[in-house]
């Protein structure tokens, strides 16, 4: 046996009467890591060699972490001296010699892009140091280090890529400390900074009550002395290591192993797999069936499907159910394949779709264990797997993974015809259930594990699912949308001011009394334009009474003059002329100049609006590209706001440049700018309906909140499914404290989590008393669904509104989710404002 082995077991398993005369019986064994850091490719190949050879020489491991590229953008290159060398150690003693990939803004990443950023650096090093064509195939990167803060986040995420070992490193000497997570991942944070020369108190001053002891060096050290000296300094280094070993109870491993010992439970995952014989089928011969049962019986599961490594394009891989909705699927039944839809999107094949559950891509990756295994720029999930196609390959299964990295086993049909071969695998497949580490698993199960988790994955998910069987629901007749138009439209009729012509944000009429809310804010008065110019396109109104309306409220909000800044008020009393206050909304504004642009571009408007959209000191309230709300005279950014994209294209309209929260698509892909949206827009708060859907019908649909409303879409309808009962969130007034919520998706909690937020007063409940009280089924949202999404469930939402909230003075805001009742005495003005916007989309527009 080795003497590195022997040490190993020591950590293991207190194998210390192993060794001769019982050394180590009384000895406490302490894992040791030596790790070189800083290096990139600007080092020095010569100055590196001169300290890693004499280690190497002496045995002592030592794990070499690295940075795909300096900081002016040097890349390693694989004909260069210093990829020559790390290549070189990797390949010819990966017992003792580990690259170990720097990625060092990943305590700060969420579980999809430490997924990706992982994947990406171990392509750039595999590259830059073989090529990926030349890359060995026996080598896998199985830790990654990173800068740690005070809050670092989990490190789950990671074992998606290979890596089971995240080592965190500060600047400054830090106590070590190890943490196990719920993923089998394993992080171990802090050490001690030493340097070749200096071996005292990293070998014989060590914290004993700590079982790692990380001593880092550093390649910028090397710099500052000569290869004569590094090299004479790395032997005193090595000789002090070994004699620490054998009197002071060090063991030292690589970074990888430490992952070996007990107590953090080391387990690792096979998947077992086979391929059907006959290309793009999934019927099993009654041979594979019954030697997948005979395996079954003595613990070893697998799954099975079609050949997707030769059927013809464009499935080359499986889709991986990871959410139930309803029924679970048959663990029996056959993988289904992938395929590439229209925009790209990678979705399950045509003829799978029926019941099917959420879902990952999968492909298998038979070539280069340091890059195979991660997930791509198109969320696919790349897979170690081994192929098994001729009866000499059984021999690989053993040799080819080294003891701590998940891998697939991809056996061919064929393989199994001949009996001997067969009992030749059982053995093998049982060799490797029991060396105490391994777990096999159906391919399922095993990329489920491995799979990054998180509530923006989920949703991910949840909407690729929702949008592959969606189905087109039949809309109303245009006499049943006209007789809505109509309704809506009677609240403008019997409640406008006649002396303003303005009209009130809220009125209700219960119990025989007649309460107006009087004051209106921008964002209802471009409610009101946009029902005008909704009713004269629908004809409920005259062109003469069209512009005679616009002529009267245009006067009202020409605002007033505070601190130097022209700007509309904030709100407006309907029962006075041109009475308003100081203060001015920036997301209320956005609604406001969107009306205003539309109106500007109606045939029927008669006059410009862009003298008095002009007059306005626009700029003045945008600071570093934000918007701002002024209250009290004093500047508050909306950028943190669901409404600010909203509001940014609005104000773009009208010339000016303004930056959108939700734009984060520039340079990534599809894939990752989705994810990057949602978890953007998860930081935020809850997502409703509006302004979101409204963009669609006012602005025309941008790409991020096309993919939100998506999201937003897709779990409304999951929740349906679940439970039966309709959900549909948005802003809304109430008829009693706290008299306005808003109500949303929480895209950062897991699961489908609506959030209810009351308007700020000292009678608020909390989000979760709000929302267990105020659910509604917003009425208006219901109509814009109708209008932008033409699937049945939408048409479902829009039945269930207007059946129920067709109130006696208008629509009601909504319909109570609980009880499904809708105070028929209570409305507002931009529930039936863009009900009315809606019908005029979908009979005016083609929608």
């Amino acid at each position: 046996m080795h003497r590195r082995d022997v040490l190993k077991l020591t950590v293991a398993g207190g194998a210390a009467g192993l060794l001769p005369g019982g050394l180590f019986a009384n000895t406490r064994r302490q894992q040791s890591v030596i790790l070189i850091r800083d290096i990139d490719p600007g080092v020095s190949a010569e100055k590196l060699d001169a300290v890693l050879a004499p280690l190497q020489q002496y045995g002592l491991p030592v794990s070499c972490i690295l940075r795909p590229q300096t900081a002016d953008g040097e890349m390693f290159q694989p004909d260069s001296a210093l990829a020559r060398l790390l290549g070189g150690y990797a390949v010819s003693r990966p017992g003792t010699f580990e690259l170990v990939p720097d990625v060092p803004e990943l305590a700060k990443l969420s579980a999809y892009f430490r997924a990706r950023a992982v994947f990406q650096v171990k392509k750039e090093l595999t590259t830059g140091l073989w090529s990926s064509a030349d890359a060995p195939e026996s080598l896998r990167f199985t830790s990654v280090a990173c800068q740690i803060n005070e809050n670092p986040l989990s490190p789950e995420g990671v074992r998606s890529a290979g890596i089971r070992n995240v080592y965190g490193y500060f600047d400054a000497d830090m106590p070590t400390r190890a943490e196990t997570w719920p993923d089998g991942t394993v992080r171990l944070i802090g050490g001690r900074n030493a340097q070749v020369g200096k071996t005292t108190e990293v070998f014989w001053q060590g914290r004993q009550d700590q079982f790692q002891n990380i001593v880092v060096l550093s390649a910028l050290d090397f710099a500052r002395t000569s290869t004569v000296q590094l090299s004479d300094a790395a032997s005193g280094f090595a000789q002090q290591a070994l004699l620490s070993e054998l009197t002071a109870g060090q063991v030292y491993l690589t970074l990888s192993e430490t992952q070996l010992r007990d107590d953090f439970k080391f387990a690792r995952s096979v998947g077992l797999h086979f391929f059907t014989r006959t290309e793009g089928s999934d019927a099993p011969s009654e041979t594979l069936t019954a030697f997948r049962r005979n395996l079954a019986d003595v613990g070893i599961p697998s799954s099975y499907g079609s050949d997707v490594r030769t059927s013809a394009k464009p499935a080359s891989g499986y889709w991986i159910e990871t959410e139930a909705i309803g029924a679970p699927s048959d663990p029996d039944d056959a993988l289904t394949p992938y395929r590439e839809g229209p925009d790209g999107a990678l979705i399950p094949s045509p003829n799978h779709t029926s019941g099917l559950n959420p879902g990952q891509a999968v492909r298998f990756s038979f070539t280069g264990g340091l890059s195979g295994q991660g997930l791509d720029d198109r969320s696919q999930l790349h897979l170690d797997t081994l192929s098994l196609d001729m009866a000499e390959d059984i021999k690989d299964v053993t040799t080819t993974r080294g003891p701590l990295s998940d891998f697939v086993i991809a056996v061919s049909e064929s393989v199994l015809d001949n009996g001997a071969v067969r009992n030749a695998l059982k053995k093998e497949f049982l060799a490797i259930a029991s060396d105490g580490a391994s777990v096999f698993r159906p391919l399922t199960e095993h990329v489920t594990r491995i799979l990054p988790q998180s509530a923006e994955i989920e949703h991910s998910r949840r909407t690729t699912y929702q949008l592959l069987r969606s189905t087109t629901g039949e809309r109303l007749t245009q006499d049943e949308l006209l007789a809505d138009a109509r309704h809506a439209w009677s609240y403008f009729e019997n409640w406008t001011n006649p002396e303003t012509g303005l009209i009130s944000a809220t009125v209700n009429s219960a119990k025989g009394s007649l309460a107006r809310l009087e004051a209106v804010t921008m964002w209802d008065i471009g409610s009101h334009i946009n029902a005008l110019m909704a009713a004269v396109d629908l004809e409920l109104i005259s062109k003469k009474s069209f512009q005679t309306a616009i002529g009267r409220i245009l006067p009202n909000i020409v605002g007033r003059n505070t601190d130097g800044r022209q700007l509309p008020s904030g709100w407006i009393r309907t029962d006075r002329f041109k009475w308003g206050n100081r203060n001015f909304d920036g997301c209320d504004a956005g609604r406001l100049l969107a009306a205003l642009h539309q109106l500007e571009h109606h045939p029927l408007a008669g006059r410009s609006v862009a003298d008095l959209v002009t007059s306005w000191d626009l700029s003045k309230i945008i600071i570093n590209g934000e918007i701002q709300s002024v209250t009290d005279r004093k500047l508050h950014t909306t950028y943190k706001s669901h409404c600010a994209h909203y509001s940014a294209l609005a104000f773009r309209r009208w010339g000016h440049t303004v930056s959108s929260p939700y734009e984060v698509f520039d340079g990534k892909s599809a894939a990752d700018g989705q994810m990057a949206l949602l978890e953007t827009a998860g930081r935020i708060g809850p997502l409703g309906a509006e302004p979101l859907v409204l963009e669609a019908i006012e602005l025309g649909m941008s790409s991020e909140s096309a993919y939100l409303a998506d999201v937003l879409f897709a779990a409304q309808a999951s929740a349906h499914e679940l439970t039966g009962r309709q959900f549909c969130v948005s802003e809304s007034p109430l008829d009693h404290p706290p008299w306005f919520t808003y109500q949303g998706l929480q895209i950062n909690a897991p699961g489908i989590k609506w959030i209810s937020v009351g308007v700020s007063n000292a009678d608020t409940p909390s989000p979760a008393k709000l929302v267990k009280d105020t659910l509604l089924v917003n009425s208006k949202s219901a109509y814009l669904w109708a209008a932008y999404n033409r699937s049945e469930y939408a048409i479902e939402l829009l039945h269930y509104v207007r059946e129920r909230a067709l109130g006696r003075i208008g629509f009601a805001a909504a319909v109570h989710e609980k009880t499904g009742i809708a105070p028929r005495d209570y409305s507002d003005i931009n529930t039936n404002a863009i009900i009315l916007q809606s019908i005029n989309h979908m009979i005016n527009k083609g929608r």
